[in-house]
């Protein structure tokens, strides 16, 4: 169900501590906690719009939790094994791939895991 729009916080000024102008700090909420935006706005203008496009993202569902990567990959691998509706060799086969990219990655989280570091890592067992 999408949040009401009386239910997200409106813009609130925040003092900056680069000067005595007065900035805004938007938020929303999301899973019953408040998450503030990446910066502060010059302007309320520019922080109902930054506030307008996160909500609608949330709606089309294409927002990004700010949590999400804040798993480590052995975990998240292992749950989405587990939910995989696959038969039981299939299984064993997954398990079995995820044991030589556990060796590496089994406590990295999710958003440290970039391109270049499974470059290296996949060079690493072709040689």
């Amino acid at each position: 169900m999408a949040p009401s729009t009386d239910s997200l916080p409106r813009p609130e000024p925040v003092p900056s501590a680069a000067s005595a102008s007065c900035r805004y700090q938007e938020r929303y909420r999301h899973v019953g906690k408040q998450i503030p935006a990446d910066t502060t706005f010059a302007n309320k203008t520019d922080a109902r719009r930054w506030l307008a496009t996160t909500k609608a993202d949330m709606l089309r569902g294409v927002g990004i939790d700010p949590n999400a990567g804040k798993i480590p990959f052995g975990e998240y691998a292992t749950r989405w094994v587990a939910e995989r509706p696959v038969r039981p060799r299939t299984r064993e086969i997954y398990e079995c791939q995820l044991r030589h990219i556990f060796a590496v990655f089994a406590d990295v989280h999710l958003c440290d895991v970039h391109p270049v570091d499974v470059r290296t890592w996949h060079g690493h067992l072709v040689r």
